[in-house]
């Protein structure tokens, strides 16, 4: 066992809200329960103070602005090694413990003289220049934590030091009604999450439709059957108000919306991906739909529009599932790799 003096968790933006930054938050809240720890970000942005405020007396911010606001990747770049310069100047020693979240914040994070515990949340399908980054700075991480059995069948490839550490939800005792004819969706709004194929399914579908992101709006503007939320902090009452959930990502690392949306018991319809196939199970919670495959994925839409029982035993279900994502399940899995 090591004798730990601090945990940093290391994040590029702390209040940009998104999966990420929960992930942070909520690990944040339940190591320190245990360590001391600190956030250290490049960025704050105080109109979010309400996502973060729980952590506000132990952020280390750096300052630097929030690189989700550049515009081309030299800019990105710059931001980069100017958040590597300033974290190099802070006190980090041999004794604490380095959390890194998100892959080029991973990188800086493996040079630091620290243990060093790397975690990714994406998609291992990325560009050739990142994959080869991981393959010179993963090697140097204690361990590489990733989110799915398919991920971790990647990695092993060059790397021996990966185990799998799911993400981690709390617990509610709400549940939708499942009576309100709304379907929801919670994400950004992009081609990467699949912009196209949620606009067609929209336009197919009678149902209204809840977009809770910001991005590329323009094809949903003029679909009468469509409330755009925007970016929204308390998204626990679009879920309760909503019947079925749905994701047309291409790809997906493990997501946090849908961990949500099992969490308050609905019924889930997305492409069947590796990142949500590691979540959604088939015919028992919700429905994993081949790639691509627009009639079917508006099928089961309409199917499950059209059948309460239905979307009432995937409820059952999700609620079931669910519980093994829970803090009390997970948190052991960080304090052995934290301490030993």
């Amino acid at each position: 066992m090591c004798k730990l003096k601090n945990i940093f968790i290391v994040i590029n933006d702390i209040s940009k809200v998104g999966g990420i930054s929960r992930v942070a938050l909520n690990l944040y809240t339940e190591l320190k329960k245990y360590y001391d720890v600190k956030i250290i970000t490049g960025n704050l942005n105080k109109d979010n103070f309400d996502y973060y405020k729980n952590a506000e007396k132990d952020l280390i911010n750096l300052n630097i602005g929030s690189p989700h606001k550049l515009s081309s990747r030299i800019k990105l770049l710059f931001w980069y090694i100017n958040f590597y310069r300033k974290i190099k100047k802070l006190n980090i020693n041999k004794q604490d413990v380095v959390i890194g979240i998100e892959t080029y914040i991973n990188f800086i994070g493996s040079t630091l003289n620290s243990k060093k515990i790397l975690t990714e949340h994406t998609s291992f399908k990325r560009r050739f220049f990142t994959q080869l980054l991981k393959f010179i700075f993963y090697k140097r991480a204690d361990y590489l934590v990733v989110l799915t059995e398919d991920d971790k069948k990647f990695y092993k490839k060059f790397l021996d030091n990966v185990l799998v550490i799911p993400n981690f939800i709390y617990p509610s005792d709400k549940v939708s009604l499942l009576n309100t004819n709304h379907i929801l969706y919670v994400g950004h709004i992009n081609e990467g999450k699949g912009k196209k194929f949620l606009c067609e399914i929209i336009k197919h579908t009678s149902w209204d439709y809840k977009l809770v992101g910001n991005g590329d709006i323009e094809c949903f503007k003029n679909l009468k059957n469509v409330i755009l939320k925007g970016e929204i902090l308390d998204v626990e009452k679009e879920y309760l108000s909503s019947d079925i959930f749905i994701m047309t990502s291409k790809k997906e690392g493990f997501p946090m919306v849908l961990l949500e949306a099992k969490n308050y018991g609905l019924p889930i319809v997305c492409f069947d991906i590796p990142g949500t196939r590691a979540i959604v199970r088939d015919n028992i919670d919700g429905f994993l739909v081949e790639f691509g495959n627009i009639n079917k994925f508006i099928e089961k839409v309409d199917l499950l529009m059209r059948d309460y029982n239905l979307r009432k035993k995937f409820q059952i279900e999700a609620k079931k599932d669910i519980k093994k994502y829970y803090p009390n399940k997970v948190i052991k899995k960080w304090k052995k790799i934290i301490e030993y």
